[in-house]
């Protein structure tokens, strides 16, 4: 019986046809090759197709249920045409009714100054420009952006799930950058009674999944919820396990931009916030900071913050919290969309671009001529990152909060590395006067 289960293809009758299934390990990825991006598409290819629906080359006079039309909500994804109707009911792209009372259009946006800001390319700046911009990173970053310190550590909850073999090298850095962020969370005291655990940015829920393990291991676990928020809902949800669990859990598919946070029943109810996110990108986490600290009534709640920052170069100047920072350190508003694009000199300034063997990199030859090498841009990436960080820490401290940004993880894990870590100073005063 074990052989007959054990065999990587099993036949099964489906009416009174023999059809053979693929195993659970077998792959039918898309084998259609994207020039842009140099590799094969990895969606999941057609049955009895080796292409993704996609990319699979209908005929103008196949069935018209064939036909794929992209989506009105977001142009980037297709959807065959007659099942478009039901499709839009559950896009991920679709706005919210606005019948919630916690959606409320735009309230932590930066208005439609944002929107209208043409996008920027750094190549446009001529060799000057350039290179006075550079020079005000270093000189800005030495004089106002204090060194950082490294906090890595791991919560004893998450050590076997890391040692877990089961688990490959991909699994296991990301279980590492969560359990740092539940380390410094045990760290700032910020697991307790009555308190409201709120993931900006949540995905698939991992973080809230192994906050609420750490929770389980406090006898006032009974006490604490658990609010996801995301502008998308993807499946295999790690919080759909969290449902038969004593925790309040509540996942709410919305924008940031959207969000007033006062509103959430959840929210209404604790006594304590806490606020995480992991790798919140680019201006995600401006609007997280906006929705906790301007635009919620309860901000007096929010005990601790605890985000990972990501993609700097899709910050906007309306939306950063930070500007006024920049601007007493001298920094303008046209400095600010190429020090985003800088920021990307970090991760991405590696000089393997999307070049064929006939085409000349343009930027390698720029920053050769200004001697610009590889390791110095990375470098003038990771100081321009740390500026805008460090401005963010600054708007956290102007709310009462003492703030600072702290490497959470090895760069082997992600380059993206940095965190920043908000601790209400009403909450450090208890520390000192109620010690553990």
């Amino acid at each position: 019986m074990n052989n007959e289960l054990n065999k990587t293809t099993v036949n099964m009758e489906i009416d009174g046809r023999s059809k053979k299934l693929p195993s659970s390990g077998e792959k039918r990825s898309c084998r259609h090759y994207m020039e842009d991006k140099q590799r094969n598409c990895r969606m999941m290819a057609m049955r009895g197709q080796e292409v993704c629906p996609d990319h699979y080359p209908f005929d103008d006079n196949e069935s018209v249920r064939k036909i794929r039309v992209n989506c009105p909500l977001d142009p980037k994804h297709t959807v065959f045409a007659y099942l478009l109707e039901k499709h839009l009911n559950k896009c991920n792209a679709r706005k919210p009714i606005g019948l919630h009372p916690f959606y409320s259009a735009g309230i932590n946006g930066g208005g439609d100054n944002d929107r209208s800001v043409p996008p920027f390319v750094l190549g446009d700046l001529d060799d000057t420009e350039l290179m006075k911009l550079v020079d005000k990173i270093r000189s800005i970053s030495e004089a106002y952006v204090p060194k950082i310190g490294v906090e890595t550590g791991s919560t004893a909850v998450m050590q076997s799930e890391i040692e877990n073999p089961m688990n490959g090298n991909e699994a296991r850095r990301h279980l590492r950058q969560t359990s740092s962020i539940l380390w410094l969370l045990e760290r700032e005291d910020c697991f307790k009674s009555d308190t409201c655990f709120i993931e900006f940015g949540s995905g698939k829920g991992g973080l809230t999944y192994w906050v609420a393990k750490v929770v389980e291991t406090f006898p006032t676990s009974a006490t604490q919820s658990l609010v996801l928020i995301d502008r998308s809902s993807p499946r295999h949800k790690k919080d759909n396990k969290l449902q038969e669990t004593d925790f309040k859990v509540e996942r709410i598919r919305i924008d940031i931009e959207d969000l007033k946070l006062d509103e959430v029943p959840l929210v209404q109810k604790s006594k304590h916030l806490v606020a995480v996110s992991k790798h919140l990108c680019g201006t995600a986490t401006d609007m997280a900071l906006k929705c906790l600290l301007e635009t919620n009534s309860l901000v007096n709640r929010v005990a601790g913050v605890v985000f990972a920052t990501c993609c700097h170069h899709q910050c906007s100047w309306g939306t950063f919290v930070g500007k006024e920072y920049l601007k007493n350190w001298g920094f303008t508003e046209d400095d600010f969309r190429p020090l985003t694009c800088i920021t990307s000199w970090n991760v991405c300034g590696t000089g393997t671009g999307k070049f064929t063997n006939n085409s000349q990199d343009f930027n390698s030859i720029k920053y050769s001529r200004l001697n610009l090498r590889l390791e110095e841009r990375r470098l003038i990436g990771w100081n321009a990152k740390r500026i805008l960080d460090y401005a963010r820490c600054q708007y956290l401290s102007s709310h009462g909060f003492d703030s600072r940004c702290a490497t959470f993880v090895n760069i082997e894990d992600t380059y993206e590395n940095v965190c920043i870590v908000g601790l209400a100073k009403r909450q450090i005063l208890n520390q000192i006067t109620n010690p553990v």
